[in-house]
């Protein structure tokens, strides 16, 4: 992703928060670095289909983070649970520094990935091979419990 797009993002984040309204809003600017990810044809898309466009773009933005002496490439902006079913997005920089909302965007990741592999295990029992992809349910279960007891 260019870095002007991922620097017009972090420019506009609040307390390291994106909503895509907010996105939307500011990318509406025809000098904004982020204008052009847009369709902004009303006759060819909506705003729900560019607040869709935005999801899509913050979820897109990769960063380098370093982890002690190791630099890691992972997504810039997670889903913020502090927001519940509304929308919204958190900076991982910022998820860092706040261990509990850190545990919990962790927890969402676990369930995102146990629902996949479910999905996965039924197609496997079809396919006769079900032990194997529960092992791996049972596996990001334990892990899963393993990051929420971590004081």
């Amino acid at each position: 992703m260019k870095t002007e797009i991922v620097e017009a993002l972090q420019d506009i984040e609040n307390d390291g928060r994106l909503t895509p309204d907010h996105v939307v809003f500011c990318a509406a600017d025809k000098s904004s670095p982020l204008h052009d990810c847009f369709e902004w044809d009303d006759s060819v898309a909506g705003h729900q289909y560019r607040i869709s466009q935005a999801r899509d773009l913050i979820r897109r933005v990769v960063v380098i983070h370093k982890v002690e002496k190791t630099e890691v490439k992972a997504v810039a902006y997670v889903r913020d649970p502090s927001v519940g079913n509304d929308q919204g997005y958190v900076a991982v920089a910022k998820v860092r520094t706040e261990a509990e909302t850190a545990k919990k965007v962790l927890a969402q990741e676990f369930a995102r990935a146990r629902a996949h592999l479910k999905r996965a295990e039924s197609l496997a029992q079809v396919l006769g091979v079900k032990e194997q992809v529960t092992n791996l349910v049972s596996s990001v279960d334990a892990v899963r419990d393993r990051v929420a007891a971590v004081a």
